[in-house]
C-alpha cells in the first residue's frame, strides 16, 4: 500500500507546487481538505457493505470491503495522464527571499526577470535569523520537512491500529468503527478550513504549533482513561481521539505552503519526494508500533507517539519568527509581481 501511494505522491506534489505565493496557503489547505474528504468515501462504502452483509468482524465481509477499495483507486490514478508540466506559471511561483519583503536588497539590485528564467539566492545580506544567528531562512525547509517526517513516524505507530483498538479493547462493531473513520477526514477538512483563517492573524507556524501541541495533550490525556474490558468509557476515548486527530492533521496544508515558499521551483520535486518517504516511514513505524502494542499495550504506545510528535513540534519553534505571515506574504507577492512587470516594460 505504501508503494502504491508513494509513486504518484511526489509527482502530484510537484505539479501542484507551481502556485503563486499569495495563493499558496489557501490553495494548499483547500487541496488538503478535498483530499481528506475523499478518504471518507471508503468508510462510507464499508458501512453499506457491513449493513448489507452483517455487522460482524467476518473475513468474507472484509474481503468485499478490500475489493471495493482497490477498484475505486483505479479512477483517480487514471487522471494522472492529463497533467502537463508546461502549464507551470513561472516566476510568480518562485521561492521567497529577502527582496520579496522589501528589505535586505542591495542598492541598485534589479528584480528577477519575467518568466522565471533565473532567480536570485534565497538569502543574501541581512538575512533574517534567530537563536543567535544559528537558524536562518535556509533552515526553514529542512526543519519543516524533518517535523513532518517525525510527526508521520509517530502517527504511523498507532493510527493504523486504532480500529483494532476499538474492536479488541473497546468492543465496537464494524459499523461503529467505520463511522469513526468517516468522522475523521470530515473533521480534518472542516478544521483545516477554520485553521487557515486563524493563520492569517496568528501566522502559519504559530497556528501549527498551537494545534499540534493541543493534539499531543489530548493524546496524553487519552492514555489515562481507564479501560476495564467494557465500553463504558468508549465515548470519551473516541471523542478525545477524534479531536486530537483533527488538530494534528489539519495543518498539513499550512506546513506544505511554508515548505514551498522557501524552496526554489527547480528543487521542489526533490523536497516533495520526501512525502513519498513519509509514506514509507508510516509503514515502517507501523511495524514498530505493532511490536510495541504487543509488548506494552495500546495506551503506552500512544505515549510513544505523543513523544515523537512533541519532538516534531519542537523542530518548528525556532523558525516561527522567520516565516512571514500569510497576510504580509500576499502584499509582498503582489509587490514583487509589480516589480517584475515594471522591469519587463522598461
Amino acid at each position: 500500500a505504501a508503494v502504491r501511494r508513494a509513486i504518484p505522491s511526489a509527482r502530484n506534489s510537484s505539479a501542484r507546487n507551481f502556485l503563486t505565493r499569495a495563493l499558496r496557503p489557501r490553495r494548499y489547505v483547500r487541496r488538503s481538505s478535498l483530499r481528506t474528504l475523499g478518504n471518507a468515501l471508503g468508510p462510507l462504502v464499508s458501512i453499506c457493505i457491513f449493513l448489507n452483509q452483517g455487522d460482524d468482524w467476518d473475513r468474507d465481509e472484509l474481503k468485499w470491503v478490500l475489493c471495493a477499495g482497490i477498484g475505486a483507486s483505479l479512477l483517480p490514478a487514471s487522471v494522472l495522464f492529463f497533467f502537463k508540466d508546461e502549464k507551470a506559471i513561472g516566476a510568480s511561483a518562485e521561492a521567497l527571499h529577502r527582496r520579496d519583503w522589501g528589505v535586505g536588497a542591495a542598492a541598485g539590485e534589479s528584480p528577477p526577470p519575467p518568466g522565471g528564467a533565473s532567480s536570485p539566492p534565497l538569502s543574501g545580506g541581512g538575512v533574517a535569523c534567530c537563536c543567535g544567528g544559528r537558524v536562518t531562512e535556509e533552515h526553514i525547509a529542512p526543519l519543516v520537512a524533518l517535523s513532518d517526517l517525525l510527526s508521520m513516524l509517530g502517527a504511523g505507530m498507532t493510527a493504523r491500529f486504532f480500529s483494532l483498538f476499538c474492536w479488541r479493547d473497546l468492543g465496537l462493531r464494524p459499523v461503529a468503527v467505520s463511522t469513526i473513520q468517516v468522522a475523521l477526514p470530515i473533521g480534518i477538512a472542516v478544521t483545516a478550513t477554520l485553521v487557515q483563517r486563524v493563520s492569517v492573524r496568528l501566522g502559519r507556524i504559530p497556528t501549527t504549533l498551537l494545534c499540534r501541541l493541543t493534539g499531543i495533550g489530548l493524546l496524553v490525556a487519552l492514555t489515562f482513561v481507564p479501560i476495564d474490558g467494557t465500553n463504558e468509557h468508549a465515548g470519551l476515548i473516541v471523542g478525545l481521539y477524534l479531536v486530537r486527530t483533527w488538530l494534528m492533521n489539519c495543518t498539513s496544508g499550512l506546513t506544505k505552503s511554508v515548505l514551498n515558499d522557501y524552496v526554489r521551483t527547480r528543487h521542489r520535486s526533490k523536497w516533495n519526494a520526501l512525502e513519498s518517504l513519509n509514506l514509507f516511514s508510516w509503514s515502517g513505524s507501523a511495524a514498530l508500533g505493532g511490536y510495541l502494542i504487543d509488548h506494552i499495550g495500546y495506551q503506552h504506545t500512544f505515549l510513544v507517539t505523543a513523544g515523537l510528535q512533541l519532538c516534531a513540534a519542537v523542530c518548528l519553534v525556532p523558525i516561527a519568527p522567520l516565516v512571514q505571515s500569510e497576510r504580509r506574504g500576499g502584499r509582498a507577492a503582489r509587490a514583487a509581481a509589480a516589480a517584475v512587470s515594471a522591469a519587463a516594460a522598461g
